[in-house]
């Protein structure tokens, strides 16, 4: 039982000291008091800081054995007890714990509370000097050195093994055999096969019966399930011998290849197949289209071939005037020409490749069409002349994917212009900007980069005046947005005029 911390009930400090003197932490300099040595050890040449404080929560652990003798017990006159001492580095305190074991018969637990231990006269109280060293404890049992944690400035003993016990052997042995496997008891195997229906494990074996009276290597497939862990084995006929033979089911097999999954490697047992010869393919011989040609090359069933409609050109100048609704589908990379059902929707082939060839053709794809682009359609020629806002947009927004689109790319090639070029460039904004607002119509914008050969499409154009366009932010409309509100409240069955009424008086009291 601890005692209170009052006078008389604590142990004096200064009894068995011999030195008392203080270290002199301050000192004048320059006439002034200073602190000048912070480090020094304090009264008798001691640490200024207390033992509680320098070493809280500091504990060694050591864990011995003793051996405690029993009467009246067939299972041995003697048990092997093992436990741990604690020692508090604070105030050298020591406390001796011996865990608990289930149905052991004897006292548990705290053997020795937390307490200053004296050591035999003439010797002053439990040091940690005399720790690994056997000593006599109140209990009167032996307590060698087991094992302990390594404290830094303290030689330790070698660590030892303790010996077993033979009451803790049998009392395991008594549980083990109180369980014993009941191979008939029922597993709930649902969640199994639930996580696991439909996945089976597939390996190649080989069986060698050589040795044996008409035996041979025979090629087997073995299929693990695991949703129930059955095991399946398949022999592998080649195609010029169909005739039936016994299903091989030998031990040896599954047991090699039950093994496999445990971590053996595969073996090779035959040579790899060579590799196959490249087969050429033939050229387009003109009936359907290449893909179904060259798909009817490379497999069994031929596929019938889309039909395309076929136009010749004309030189009439009615249909040279006529205006044309072109469409270009991002899904499949088709086009549809709307003007009189002109073409249908479907890939459209670049003009200028052989129509006779092994390799497949190009068709046009998305950054092909643009402002001021020629297509060739259907035998005709189609000039493409102005897009939609959607589509604009959209070409501006992936300028990665359409070079024609792409800011950067177009000034890049106005600053590679010659410097006579620029000088006219500059005279002719000079002239249609005589007020120097900053600011010029974009028919004279286009007219100035088309007509200086600048090297720019239409499209470029267009593109670059959208992007330093001014857009005029239109003046709002008071009797419009009055007109609306009229509305909604009309709607809405609101007759809360007065109350409306007050509460624009107050938040715009001029008015």
């Amino acid at each position: 039982m601890a005692l209170p911390f009052l006078p008389g009930n604590s142990r004096n400090t200064r009894l068995g000291k011999e030195r008392f003197h203080k270290s002199q932490h301050f000192d004048y300099t320059n006439g002034f008091p200073m602190l000048v040595g912070s480090e020094k050890p304090g009264i008798g040449g001691e640490r200024l800081m207390p033992a509680w404080l320098a070493f809280d929560k500091q504990v060694i652990s050591i864990m011995p054995y003793f051996q405690e003798a029993v009467q009246e017990v067939q299972e041995g006159r003697n048990r092997i007890r093992k436990c741990k001492i604690y020692f508090y580095l604070e105030d050298d305190t020591i406390q001796v714990v011996d865990p608990e074991y289930k149905n052991r018969g004897i006292p548990q637990g705290t053997l020795i509370c937390r307490q200053r231990i004296p050591l035999p006269p003439p010797r002053p109280g439990a040091l940690l000097q005399h720790l690994p060293l056997q000593h006599q404890p109140p209990g009167g049992a032996v307590l060698p050195h087991i094992h302990r944690d390594q404290l830094q400035g303290v030689l330790l003993n070698a660590p030892a093994e303790a010996p077993a016990d033979p009451y803790c052997i049998l009392r395991q042995q008594l549980e083990d055999s109180m369980k014993p496997l009941r191979p008939y008891e029922r597993h709930d195997t649902l969640r199994h096969f639930l996580d696991h229906d439909g996945k089976v494990l597939r390996f190649y074996c080989l069986w060698d019966d050589t040795e044996s009276a008409f035996g041979e290597r025979r090629e087997l497939v073995l299929h693990y399930f695991l949703s129930d862990d059955t095991i399946e084995i398949l022999e592998v006929v080649p195609a010029q011998l169909r005739e039936r033979r016994p299903r091989p089911g030998s031990c040896s097999a599954a047991v090699f290849c039950l093994h496999s999954v445990r971590g053996l490697h595969p073996v090779q047992y035959k040579a790899p197949p060579a590799p196959k010869p490249p087969r050429p393919v033939p050229p387009y011989n003109g009936f359907g289209s290449e893909e179904d040609s060259l798909s009817s090359c490379r497999g069994l069933a031929a596929q019938a071939g889309a039909e395309l409609p076929r136009k010749d050109g004309t030189t009439d100048p009615v249909d040279q005037e006529r205006l044309f609704h072109v469409s270009y589908h991002l899904c499949d990379d088709t086009i549809s020409v709307i003007g009189g059902k002109f073409l249908l929707r479907c890939r459209v082939k670049k003009p200028g490749q052989d129509l006779f060839k092994s390799e497949l053709s190009e068709y046009f794809t998305a950054p092909d069409l643009y402002v001021g682009a020629t297509l060739c359609l259907g035998g005709r020629s189609f000039r493409i002349l102005e897009a939609d806002e959607f589509t604009l947009n959209y070409m501006q927004q992936r300028a990665d994917e359409f070079p024609k689109a792409n800011v950067g790319n177009i000034l890049s090639k106005l600053r590679s212009v010659p410097e006579e070029k620029q000088a006219e460039m500059r005279k002719y904004l000079a002239l249609s900007d005589p007020n120097n607002t900053g600011s010029i119509a974009y028919e004279s914008f286009r007219s100035l980069l088309t007509g200086l050969d600048c090297g720019l499409s239409e499209h470029e154009v267009l593109v670059l005046g959208r992007g330093f366009w001014e857009r005029p932010q239109p003046e709002p409309d008071l009797g419009l947005m009055l007109a609306v509100a009229q509305d909604l409240l009309r709607k809405n069955h609101f007759e809360q005029f007065p109350h409306l009424v007050r509460e624009f008086t107050h938040q715009d009291p001029e008015k």
